[in-house]
């Protein structure tokens, strides 16, 4: 991911966290249901790395925890979720918040026993993207460290067509639950597990739909391709494309995926390719 348009998808974020009437439903409906899959995990990180934080409550999830860090693309995202919730355990002092690039994560290796990532893969710009974050996500966990994720998968916004999503939206590259994780195990991570739900969601108009949309970074025009603002015309016409296909209100159909994986205590170096001891799965 180029700089650029880094700055383009954290600009498009901080345009709806700037506002009063932030809309970010979806964003924080996703996080609890990402945060619903450690009640069957039998772990108790000392150390925990939040992307995305959404609106979970891994302070409280983990009071026994040393450190936690909430990290974001967006520092004005983020700063919704300073404020520490009453029932917390963390003192002030245990708790980091950084504003982070994707592809540069400013952490020591092995530094996590718990990442939690909550949609920040469909933020990354294609396969090579992915892979390189995959790469230091691994990196940056302990051995029996576990990394949980949402992302979202190809059929995402299936409202538009191929044409109408490619001059209005982006969402993640057609990367499916399999392709990532093959891209897990490649990365030197052990027994993943893919989930896959389709959510659809009814808004009252267009606009919060698009407001919602940016909020986790899947309404993102190409920086580069268009600059101009969405006149009226073409907010009409992608009006009458969410309408028609829902019959009715505005309607968005989301492919969300959960999973996760663990990084085994052992992997060892073969050549060009990474081994990971039967023993250690």
């Amino acid at each position: 991911m180029d700089r650029e348009r880094e700055l383009y998808i954290r600009g498009l974020i901080r345009s709806v966290y700037n506002k009063p009437s932030r809309a970010s439903f979806f964003f924080d409906e996703v996080s609890s249901r990402l945060e619903d899959r450690l009640e069957f995990i039998n772990l108790l990180p000392s150390s925990i790395l939040c992307l995305g934080v959404g609106n979970n409550s891994i302070a409280d999830r983990y009071p026994k925890a040393r450190s936690l860090v909430y990290a974001d693309v967006s520092s004005t995202r983020l700063r919704f979720w300073e404020r520490p919730k009453k029932s917390s355990w963390f003192a002030r002092d245990r708790v980091t918040f950084a504003e982070v690039s994707q592809l540069a994560l400013p952490f020591r290796p092995r530094s996590f026993q718990l990442i939690y990532s909550n949609l920040m893969f469909p933020l990354l710009f294609g396969l090579d993207d992915l892979r390189e974050h995959i790469r230091i996500l691994s990196s940056l966990l302990q051995p029996g460290g576990l990394l949980i994720f949402s992302t979202l998968g190809p059929s995402t916004l299936g409202e538009l067509n191929a044409d109408q999503a490619g001059k209005t939206f982006r969402v993640n590259d057609a990367i499916d639950l399999h392709e990532i994780g093959d891209m897990l195990v490649a990365e030197g991570l052990a027994d993943p597990v893919m989930e896959m739900e389709e959510l659809t969601l009814t808004y009252k108009n267009l606009l919060s739909l698009l407001r919602d949309l940016k909020n986790h970074g899947s309404y993102a025009k190409e920086p580069l391709r268009e600059k101009s603002l969405m006149g009226q015309r073409k907010f009409a016409e992608l009006s009458s494309v969410f309408l028609e296909a829902s019959q009715g209100a505005p309607k968005a159909t989301f492919e969300l995926i959960i999973g996760h994986a663990w990084r085994p205590d052992q992997v060892l170096q073969m050549g060009d390719k990474k081994t990971i001891p039967i023993k250690a799965i």
